[in-house]
């Protein structure tokens, strides 16, 4: 309901929306070109192990917290997941229709609801579901208009 009082955070998720295309179809064309997803990985890889430290060191303010053994865990684990996530994604980008490939990733929002409403105890209300109803209607109907 927030949304429709204040506008911000619908342009925030559009905005959000926009990089994520965007970065879907570079990591597409980008895992055809070179011609080897794995390459293609490793080297966006590298690249990104330096541009993220250094953009955190350049804007970060005041002195850093440490981070607890425990955070230090579940982040490492984290990153893992993720990283593997994004290589088997950009791994199928070069197998099957871009479209397809991203309609189905964006399909962990419905995984992510699952958790939220039986790990976090987090109440459904009729916009989440209609949310998870449309993605999962929207993958379908890429995966029949094939």
């Amino acid at each position: 309901a927030d949304g429709l009082r204040d506008p911000r955070p619908v342009l925030w998720a559009l905005g959000t929306s926009c990089f994520i295309a965007c970065y879907s179809v570079i990591d597409g064309i980008g895992a055809r070109v070179s011609g080897s997803a794995h390459g293609y990985m490793v080297w966006l890889s590298l690249i990104t192990s330096v541009l993220i430290p250094a953009f955190q060191r350049v804007t970060a303010r005041g002195p850093r917290q440490p981070a607890s053994m425990r955070t230090r865990r579940i982040g490492i684990a984290a990153g893992i997941m993720s990283y593997a996530a994004a290589w088997i994604v950009i791994w199928a980008m070069t197998r099957a229709p871009l479209p397809l490939v991203s309609a189905l990733r964006e399909t962990s929002v419905v995984f992510a609801v699952i958790i939220g409403i039986t790990v976090f105890k987090e109440r459904v209300r009729v916009f989440r579901m209609a949310s998870i109803a449309m993605t999962l209607a929207g993958t379908a109907l890429l995966k029949i208009g094939r």
